[in-house]
Formats: structure tokens, C-alpha cells, sequence
């Protein structure tokens, strides 16, 4: 039997793109009735030893974004600096308060990114969490944007998908600052 490590780095590697994977049914039972799950199970249990490429190198990668080692990221494609780590759901209103009196790695400037400025950061390439930022949570994030037919919303981003809502301001969602 295979174990779940090989497992897994054999889906690290089909995702990483280091080796492809074809929809071939050679080996499997002539069953009408068999289940992904059990075509699945039935195709490990084949394989005896897998043999991975080395994932690329980190230097040939290009990294969009950089820990500043400070609590702090950097977007390299927005220059953009965002808080590493988010803060509990909080009211919109909450978020306000909390961003105005944010002080981090020596700034006292932190802000609730606008709509467009928090969609840059979805990725739709992943899914759960619609991102490659560092440590995203799938779940709906504030803007300082408010819906403009309807001033008791505001617009967030909910990062399981990647969709952009709005949604009643009173509602606790989670909050990320950022500053130029």
C-alpha cells in the first residue's frame, strides 16, 4: 500500500505542474458502477514507488509576494504593503476603528483596503483560499468600500472563491490593512 505522504506529494506534484497526469483506464475493473473514490483507490494501490522530479527551485520562481519579516507583506506586483496576519470578524464600522489605530512595524498609517485594492490579492488559479497570499483564510474580508445603492453595506471579498459582495456593515467579518 502507498503511503498518504507519497500521496501527497504526488498531488503537490501534479499541482506544481513537475508531472501531468492522464485520464487512462487501463487496469481498472469493467464496472458501470465504480466510484471516483474507488477508480481512485484502485489506481494507488497500483502504484508501487513513485519517483518525483525536485520541485523548481525557489530563485526561479517569481514570488509575488515578500515577508518583510515584521508582521508586514509586500505585494511585488501592487507595492502595496499588507498586515501579515488579519484580525478576529469585527463589524465594518469595527474594522474603521481598528485600522485608524493599527500600528505596525513602525507605521501608524494602516487603512481598510478599497474593493480593488483587496481583489488583487485573489488568485483564481487556487481555490479555498482563492489566493496565494501567505496564510489567506477562506473568508469574507472588509473593504473600506461602501455599496453605493445602499450606505448600510459595504463591499468585501470572500476568498473561498474569490467573489466580491456586499453585504449589511453589521455583520462580524475578518479584516487585513494595508498601506502604500
Amino acid at each position: 500500500m502507498i503511503s498518504k505522504q507519497k500521496i501527497e506529494e504526488l498531488i503537490e506534484a501534479i499541482e506544481d505542474g513537475r508531472i501531468s497526469v492522464k485520464s487512462v483506464n487501463y487496469g481498472l475493473p469493467q464496472d458501470d458502477d465504480i466510484t471516483v473514490e474507488e477508480a481512485f483507490t484502485y489506481r494507488v494501490s497500483r502504484i508501487k514507488e513513485i519517483e518525483l522530479p525536485e520541485p523548481p527551485k525557489e530563485q526561479t520562481k517569481m514570488r509575488r509576494f515578500e515577508d518583510n519579516d515584521n508582521g508586514t507583506v509586500t505585494d511585488i506586483e501592487t507595492k502595496l504593503v499588507w498586515q501579515k496576519d488579519h484580525a478576529d470578524p469585527l463589524t465594518w464600522q469595527e474594522t474603521m476603528n481598528y485600522a485608524e489605530s493599527l500600528s505596525l512595524a513602525g507605521h501608524n498609517d494602516w487603512r481598510l483596503p478599497t474593493a480593488e485594492e483587496l481583489f488583487t490579492l485573489v488568485d483564481f488559479s487556487k481555490h479555498s483560499p482563492a489566493s496565494s497570499f501567505p496564510e489567506m483564510l477562506t473568508n469574507y474580508f472588509w473593504t473600506s468600500s461602501s455599496y453605493a445603492p445602499n450606505s448600510d453595506y459595504a463591499w468585501g471579498v470572500d476568498f473561498s472563491g474569490g467573489y466580491v459582495y456586499n453585504v449589511d456593515k453589521n455583520g462580524d467579518h475578518y479584516v487585513r490593512c494595508v498601506r502604500p
